[in-house]
């Protein structure tokens, strides 16, 4: 029975899909868009899974406030291109509408309160008969953009947000926290060895130093050895070349946690613009702290594509990178995560890439990390000798480490994940 069910379902699947794909185009097509042009924008969401307002809106050729404006005066509502985050409440699950904004309680003061919805072209012809049947459903209700309810909705619950980004792990896991900086038992061994160690240069500090220093010398050497091992197994293991995946694709997130960057973004925005990912299937997230004006201004003189974001964090210690990204996490659209720093330059085929692997791994495989090559290698001797110890890091220990599943440390950048999106649909 679940197997005739479940075939059922599948050869439904595509009538639906283009019973949508239909609306859209025919609901488009009445806001005033060119025939040819909506052919090409459904053959492309066809091809990366996505749908026909998303390809429109992802190439830029109409803005946001146009384009829902426009929706508006069809269905014949108010548009308003802003929404005073002093008019949210902040309630439970709030922050949905960071992924998915299509609906937002409006509070006045002194009038009556407001819904803003974002309708898609795939119903709007529904929406627009609904409201001619019962005009009253128009009362208090008023069309808006995706972008203005999350930016009302980050401002909305940033103290909260905030808040908990701090303190909930050690709320909720404290053997888990950095704020515990030693548990009793390791405070009492730490104690133990510090006083043995006292203990032993009082009595005999000479031989105690020499058997430190043979000690360290052996674990120097062991280390040695580890990466003189994987210099060698990396010659003997071939690289496997990815084959570049088709369609359709999943959303994938990258995110950038910029502080004191001002100088760096022109050359960001243009590495990531070259990333190859259907851009209506591209979440970009550039995490900023809310009083670093410097970076935000540099930011506001690009004209950046619409799949790009800019999340503004408050002004809250510690002021690190995994505090900001954390802030920042709620609002991850994406299947897949990326983690790049502001000086990176990542290869245009490198979310390609990850996401091939990700596919031929099985969802066992948690984490990618991408090797970093240091760019200025010849520039001096120094930045040479780095270059060395990356390429041995990256082309030599870590996939070793990760051959034989052994513990292995991160490069802290050109990190890929499995997103919470992905996890919340393996558990469906």
């Amino acid at each position: 029975m679940s197997s005739h069910k479940a075939r059922t379902e599948a050869a439904h699947a595509p009538s639906e899909v283009e019973e949508v794909s239909s609306a859209e185009i025919r609901a488009l097509r009445s806001l005033g868009f060119s025939k040819p042009f909506l052919v090409q924008l459904s053959e492309r969401a066809a091809r990366n899974g996505s749908s026909v307002e998303a390809e429109l809106l992802a190439t830029g050729r109409v803005s946001e406030d146009a384009y829902y404006g426009a929706m508006a005066r069809a269905l014949r509502l108010p548009f308003i291109r802003t929404i005073s985050s002093q008019s949210v409440m902040d309630v439970e699950d709030l922050d949905k509408q960071l992924i998915l904004a299509n609906r937002l309680h409006i509070n006045h003061r002194r009038t009556a309160a407001e819904t803003a919805i974002v309708p898609s072209a795939g119903r709007l012809a529904e929406v627009m008969a609904t409201l001619e049947r019962l005009p009253e459903l128009a009362r208090g209700l008023v069309i808006t953009t995706p972008s203005a309810i999350r930016k009302a909705v980050w401002q909305a619950g940033a103290k909260r947000r905030v808040a908990a980004t701090v303190s909930m792990l050690f709320e909720r896991a404290p053997e888990h926290s950095a704020r515990i900086v030693a548990s009793g038992w390791q405070g009492f061994i730490g104690g133990m060895l510090v006083s043995a160690i006292a203990l032993g240069l009082w009595l005999d500090g000479q031989n105690l130093v020499s058997h430190a220093h043979v000690t360290m010398s052996l674990l120097y050497f062991c280390a040695l050895l580890l990466r003189i091992v994987a210099l060698v197994r990396q010659k003997h293991v071939a690289r496997r070349r990815f084959t570049e995946p088709q369609g359709p694709f999943p959303i994938y997130t990258v995110m950038v946690a910029l502080y004191r960057e001002a100088g760096m973004i022109p050359q960001l925005v243009a590495s990531l613009e070259r990333l190859e990912w259907p851009r209506s299937r591209l979440d970009i997230k550039l995490v900023c702290e809310a009083d670093d004006q410097e970076t935000l201004e540099a930011i506001r003189v690009l004209k950046l594509p619409p799949y790009f974001e800019v999340v503004e964090v408050p002004p809250q210690h510690p002021r690190t990178k995994p505090k900001a990204l954390t802030y920042a996490l709620s609002a991850v659209r994406g299947d897949y995560v990326a983690i790049y720093d502001a000086e990176d330059r990542p290869h245009p085929k490198q979310l390609l890439e990850a996401y091939s692997r990700f596919q031929r791994a099985g969802p066992e495989l948690a984490c990618l990390q991408s090797p970093l090559i240091i760019a200025n290698m010849r520039a001096s001797f120094i930045s040479s000798l780095f270059a060395v110890e990356y390429a041995a890091l990256f082309r030599g220990l870590l996939p070793m480490l990760g051959r034989y599943r052994l513990p292995m440390p991160l490069g802290g950048t050109s990190n890929h994940f499995r997103g919470l999106m992905y996890q919340k649909h393996q558990r469906g």
